[in-house]
C-alpha cells in the first residue's frame, strides 16, 4: 500500500522528541512559545490495538528505517476496557519524511483483558466493514501490541502547527493462546512531544522544533514496546 498521486495533498511531516520532563512542565514551555500555542481538546487517553504480520514485516520495515513502511492499529480513545465506541482501523503510511493515515470506522464492541485476541479478527474480516482488497490482506495479520497513553493537544496562533504531549505511556503483549495479556511495560519517565504539519508549512517548521531543547527522535510507540516485550 503506497501513497497515491491523489492523496499526496493530505500528506503531513510528524516530527518527534523525547522528553523526560514532566507535562506541567512541558505543557508551559509549549504555552511561552514565540508561535503562541494554546491548548485546544480536552485531554484524553489514546488506546491502540497495532496488528503486523506473523513474521512482523512491519516492525522489522520500521527498525531498519526503510523509505516505504506502515503501522495498521485499531484506534479507541477514553477507557481500555468495556464498551468501545467509535474505534477506527488506521494504516498509517510512510514514504520518507512525509505520511498519510487512512481511516477506516469500525462497529463499537465490547473489550476485555481476555478478549483482545478473540474479538479482533472477526471485528476486522468478520463482516463487510472494509473493502474486500483490505480484508484479504488483514488475514495475513495478527494483534502484536496493545498500548495506552495520555495526549494533549495544542495548536500555534496561525493554526498552522499542532503539538501533541503523549505521556503515562503502558504497553501490553496480547497472548496467543489464552488471549490475556502475557507482559505488561510501563514508561512514567518519558512523554513524547510530537509536531504535526502540512506539507505547505515544512519552511517554518524550524521556527517551531528549534526552540525546544530536545533533540528531534524518530521514535515509535509501535517499536517501542515490540523491543520491550518480544525477543526479537
Amino acid at each position: 500500500m503506497e501513497i497515491g498521486n491523489q492523496e499526496i495533498h493530505n500528506c503531513r511531516f510528524e516530527r518527534k522528541m523525547l522528553a523526560e520532563d514532566n507535562d506541567y512542565y512541558l505543557e508551559n514551555l509549549i504555552k511561552l512559545h514565540p508561535m503562541h500555542f494554546s491548548e485546544i481538546y480536552f485531554k484524553r487517553y489514546v488506546n491502540n490495538i497495532y496488528l503486523d504480520t506473523l513474521d512482523y514485516k512491519n516492525y522489522f520495515d520500521n527498525i531498519e528505517g526503510l523509505a516505504g513502511r506502515k503501522k495498521v492499529r485499531i484506534r479507541w480513545y477514553g477507557n481500555l476496557y468495556g464498551k468501545i465506541e467509535n474505534p477506527t482501523l488506521e494504516i498509517k503510511i510512510k514514504q520518507g519524511l512525509i505520511g498519510i493515515k487512512k481511516n477506516y470506522p469500525l462497529p463499537d464492541v465490547v473489550f476485555d483483558h481476555i478478549s483482545f485476541h478473540r474479538k479482533v479478527t472477526p471485528l476486522l474480516i468478520g463482516k463487510k466493514y472494509l473493502p474486500e482488497p483490505l480484508i484479504q490482506e488483514l488475514k495475513l495479520y495478527k494483534p502484536v501490541l496493545v498500548n495506552r497513553y495520555m495526549r494533549k493537544y495544542f495548536l500555534s496562533a496561525n493554526k498552522q502547527y499542532r503539538i501533541t504531549i503523549d505521556s503515562q505511556m503502558k504497553f501490553f503483549q496480547p497472548d496467543d493462546n489464552n488471549s490475556y495479556f502475557d507482559k505488561t511495560y510501563s514508561d512514567p519517565f518519558h512523554s513524547i512531544l510530537e509536531i504535526k504539519y502540512s506539507q505547505a508549512y515544512d519552511d517554518g517548521a524550524n521556527q517551531v522544533t528549534n526552540y525546544f531543547p530536545y533533540r528531534l527522535n524518530a521514535i515509535s510507540k509501535y517499536v517501542k514496546g515490540v523491543k520491550e516485550l518480544y525477543a526479537l
